[in-house]
């Protein structure tokens, strides 16, 4: 079956992609629902088909310091419903599988007043055989292995700001566990499906023996369109994995898995694009190229088990200081964006009380000459588990440093603590 999906953080919304039927439908067909096993909704039709119902919900407490706060340091309070799907999935014969899930998140550039339910994954699979699925419709396009890490099952409460300086976040770093665009080199991308793409991916997964297995994706998708221009070029996404001990079979990974595996894992992706945008001062077409590289595991040590997990990535931009993204868009500095980063984090279950201390370290170095757009952040958390990933809450706190004054004003820093309720199902 299709795992869980995960959505991140999600900015403006799309206006024609609003479905305020669809909520009331899938409360319908839990009204009516003729069999229920709280895993998830389920119903099997016959023997090749089946539907199942599930939801996710993250709620949040962040107290964060205002970068506009005078001497005596102000925060900011907020009660945020960080994450709120449904999700409807099922196979309608052997080979053929869809998913879709709607809802609505608070992320950097969602204006919370006008949040609306949308849809944020549309796909159906086919899928012959493991070393070769094909997945067409809107999905997460196959970047780094963060952008392939469920968001139910995040071990540093968010994944790491760095993570959002790719096409599928609009090309911006983030602060605030990663709740909060950071304004200096936020280029604000948008394509067609922010968050997710519309396109194909190719997928596959195999095991070569015991020890040894892998994965590989390769997709194309719409991307950014860019409105100059006569022809459209597709964005294009590949990506390899190679584990060792046990397997991680699926299109998403967990970000840690409670001792429940034993595996390493390293990974390397790819992601390109022509035609993003515009010089306004060469007139040249800007292309983009993202690409990382990636190292996890999680062992059992104790009485619990080490999660680990390591990434490096670098953003092309063609050193472009004054890019355009649409015909009345002003002119933005891309080098303040442009740039490589890396992030480590790393977490220890303890299986007997059901808690995880976790700590996250992560650098964004820009291209800029006068280091605007460069910053580093660490976090440092408590999680309980009730329920695995299933029921659990996280206590965090994050640390964010910017080299230079963040938006012209007097402050480099951001800290900011958070509680946060999840459940899953």
């Amino acid at each position: 079956m299709i795992s869980f999906i995960d959505s991140g953080r999600q900015k403006k919304l799309v206006g024609p992609r609003k479905i305020d039927g669809l909520p009331g439908l899938l409360v319908g067909i839990l009204l009516v629902w003729p069999s229920v096993s709280w895993s998830v909704v389920t119903v099997q039709i016959d023997q090749d088909s089946n539907l199942e119902l599930g939801f996710r919900l993250q709620t949040q407490f962040i107290s964060s310091s205002n970068i506009n706060a005078d001497a005596a340091g102000d925060h900011e309070e907020d009660f945020d419903l960080r994450r709120a799907r449904i999700w409807l999935e099922g196979n309608v014969t052997k080979w053929f599988e869809f998913f879709i899930q709607i809802g609505n998140n608070i992320g950097p550039g969602t204006e919370k007043e006008t949040e609306d339910v949308s849809l944020i994954d549309g796909f159906i699979k086919l899928h012959l055989f493991d070393f070769a699925q094909i997945i067409m419709g809107e999905h997460m396009a196959p970047a780094g292995r963060e952008h392939l890490t469920t968001s139910d099952a995040m071990m540093a409460i968010d994944r790491p700001g760095i993570t959002g300086y790719n096409l599928t976040w609009g090309l911006n770093g983030g602060a605030v566990f990663n709740t909060a665009a950071f304004e200096d080199g936020d280029l604000d991308l948008e394509g067609d499906a922010n968050i997710r793409d519309i396109g194909a991916t190719l997928f596959g997964s195999t095991s070569f023996n015991e020890f040894v297995h892998a994965k590989y994706y390769v997709g194309a998708y719409n991307g950014i369109q860019f409105r100059n221009e006569d022809e459209d070029k597709e964005r294009v996404t590949a990506r390899v994995q190679l584990n060792l001990f046990e397997p991680e079979p699926g299109y998403y990974n967990l970000s840690t898995y409670l001792g429940e595996k034993k595996t390493i894992a390293i990974g390397a992706s790819i992601d390109h694009q022509q035609r993003i945008a515009r010089d306004t001062v060469t007139d040249n077409n800007i292309n983009y190229i993202w690409y990382s590289i990636d190292a996890f595991a999680d062992i059992p040590v104790g009485p619990g088990s080490t999660t680990f997990e390591a990434g490096y990535s670098n953003l092309d931009l063609e050193d472009s200081t004054s890019l355009r993204d649409s015909a009345s868009g002003p002119p933005k500095n891309a080098k303040e964006t442009e740039g490589k980063g890396l992030y480590v984090q790393t977490g220890y279950y303890l299986e007997n009380l059901n808690l995880q201390p976790w700590a996250l370290f992560e650098r964004w170095d820009s291209d800029a000459s006068d280091d605007v757009g460069s910053w580093s952040a660490w976090r440092v958390g408590l999680s309980y588990f009730f329920k695995g990933h299933k029921a659990n809450v996280k206590v965090g706190f994050e640390q964010f440093r910017a080299d230079e004054k963040i938006g012209g004003t007097a402050n480099k820093n951001i800290e900011s603590f958070l509680i946060g309720f999840y459940l899953s199902y």
